[in-house]
């Protein structure tokens, strides 16, 4: 699954263009979007801005699954994965981050887990 910088479910074939900004050099820079994997990566990024966007994105993410707006189209818990894959530990590390908007990030992406 990959998810847009809002936290939507992009579809596996949607054709959006590359000026969006959906397209990055990871795993399938063909394919628009992040995957979990990916946003993990860029949450232990060098740079502040990759490390407090994908924070922002998680958040989303965990945010509409416990909406549920992912239940129709993908099977299993979103956040159950999230968690597994060890979400709430890169969480904590996060909020000790020098940055304030990677604090504040980790901090919002951690309520919404609540």
């Amino acid at each position: 699954a990959r998810f847009s910088l809002k936290g939507d479910l992009i579809p596996p074939h949607s054709e959006i263009p590359t000026h969006i900004g959906l397209h990055h050099h990871g795993e399938e820079p063909e394919r628009a979007g992040y995957s979990l994997q990916e946003l993990f990566h860029l949450s232990r990024s060098q740079f502040i801005q990759q490390r407090a966007l994908s924070l922002q994105v998680l958040g989303r993410i965990v945010q509409k699954a416990n909406q549920g707006d992912y239940m129709s189209t993908l099977k299993g818990s979103v956040v159950g994965l999230l968690l597994d894959a060890g979400l709430l530990f890169l969480l904590r590390f996060s909020i000790d981050d020098t940055a304030g908007n990677v604090i504040a990030a980790a901090i919002r992406a951690l309520h919404s887990l609540l």
